[in-house]
């Protein structure tokens, strides 16, 4: 983030046009005290409002915030939009400057007073408060905040430099298959573990595993019948069980955009889910089972999870014995 102050600064007509700073309280220019998200964040929820909080000491008070004069040399932008223009607003219509991306309903300018204790009736400082709510922000993006305040004497405060960088994007960033009707997808975020709020993270119906091009032969089409997902604080990891898939074709594993991760983005694709469907050594043992245990993910005990789930042993022992094999 960078800062400059310059005195006798620019307002009042139009934009830039005409000097009239007049030198008086030319030692104390604005200040912005607070930057919400601080620049520099990283990992920002890509709804985050941003919020600026700017404010004039005894000797200078914001865009004449006491006086109530028009609200001039206000001027905030993000990402190189103009956001807000205070240029000829008074106190009573502060809130009209927002504008596109960021005038979403909870977008407001407040404003905070401080009184000397020992008269209350001295103002030592005026700060506003300016809230942000834009229309969502990309995910792993990096977003900047750019600002220009005056006081009344003509005192100038420029903010520049200053950026966040948003959430990573949600995806499905690896395929592993465990057997011929079962995979393992391994999202990029840790995700929303919670039933009721994510409630597609849990739902079979809102993953397809459906056949593309690139395989040796053309596959079936594919049922998804059950899905296990990690029982753990932040899941990254589910298992899909399918009808059997066919072996040499090449399939790719599409997520309902309703599964969100911990900052509850939705899930995008970026190709990444694609694999080819083969015999492992998990089928050779799945044939070999004696014909009391149970094949399916949807057995009561797994579904409450006081057990630990065949296939979370299996996916264990066949993947990583085909890596320390260099079978990937």
């Amino acid at each position: 983030m960078a800062v400059s102050v310059r005195c006798r600064g620019w307002g009042k007509a139009t934009w830039g046009k005409d000097p009239w700073g007049s030198g008086v309280g030319t030692s104390s220019p604005p200040t912005i005290t607070s930057i919400s998200p601080p620049c520099g964040a990283t990992d920002v929820n890509v709804n985050t409002p941003i919020i600026l909080k700017v404010c004039g000491g005894p000797c200078s008070y914001v865009a004449g915030a006491v006086s109530g004069t028009p609200l001039d040399c206000i001027q905030i932008t993000i990402n190189g939009t103009l956001v807000y223009d205070g240029t000829g607003l008074t106190l009573p219509t502060i809130n009209n400057g927002f504008k596109s991306p960021c005038n979403q309903a909870c977008s407001a300018v407040t404003t905070e007073i401080t009184t000397d204790p020992t008269d209350p009736t001295l103002i030592t400082n005026f700060c506003y408060i300016f809230k942000f709510c834009c229309s969502t922000f990309a995910c792993d993006s990096k977003v900047t905040i750019e600002a220009t305040f005056c006081d009344m004497e003509g005192n100038t405060v420029v903010l520049s430099n200053c950026s966040f960088t948003t959430a990573p994007c949600n995806y499905i960033s690896n395929v592993e298959i465990i057997d011929s009707r079962h995979v393992v997808i391994r999202f990029s975020n840790h995700m929303l573990a919670n039933p009721v709020l994510n409630k597609a993270l849990y739902d079979a119906t809102s993953y397809k595993v459906v056949p593309v091009s690139g395989g040796f032969v053309v596959g079936d089409p594919v049922e998804v019948k059950a899905v296990l997902v990690e029982k753990t604080f932040l899941p990254k990891t589910v298992i899909l069980e399918t009808n059997s898939l066919t072996r040499g074709a090449m399939y790719e594993v599409v997520g309902d955009v309703g599964i969100l991760d911990l900052h509850r983005q939705p899930l995008i694709s970026k190709g990444m889910s694609t694999f080819l469907a083969r015999t492992t050594k998990v089928d050779e043992m799945v044939n070999t089972l004696p014909k009391m245990y149970k094949q399916r993910l949807n057995n009561s005990l797994e579904d409450k999870q006081r057990v630990v789930s065949i296939w979370q042993i299996f996916a264990a022992m066949g993947i990583e014995d085909e890596r320390m094999g260099g079978d990937y």
